[in-house]
């Protein structure tokens, strides 16, 4: 007689796909970039280094969630085409939308204080 299958644990049966973590990943990635690129650092009194620092650490951010975002849409396109409504496309997408979203915002912010600084 042979045993009944076991159901898989809930560690087992819980646990998050490589390309749906991916996907949230670079979400998370995309609202912590714009969340920076938006950061009233001159507001701060006795931060003044962070002015210098923080447009660094969103550069680097915005990079790593554009290129986290587009790995994960490449790699959700097989279930994408297969209609999952959980693939996790929706997050991947939106973690590239905030990426290119925070890149533009830093350029565009950098351009403004290059001109008002060369003007002065």
């Amino acid at each position: 007689m042979s045993a009944a299958p076991s159901a898989p644990s809930t560690s087992e049966a819980t646990a998050p796909l490589p390309r749906l973590r991916m996907a949230t990943e670079a979400l998370v990635l995309g609202i912590v970039a714009l969340t920076l690129v938006v950061a009233p650092v001159g507001a701060l009194p006795g931060v003044e280094w962070l002015s210098v620092l923080l447009p660094a650490a969103c550069l680097i951010v915005t990079i790593v969630a554009i290129t986290t975002g587009h790995h994960a849409r490449s790699r959700l396109r097989g279930l994408e085409r297969d209609g999952d409504p959980h693939s996790g496309a929706g997050r991947a997408l939106a973690g590239l939308v905030l990426g290119y979203v925070a890149l533009g915002w830093l350029v565009f912010t950098t351009l403004a204080w290059a001109l008002v600084i060369s003007a002065i």
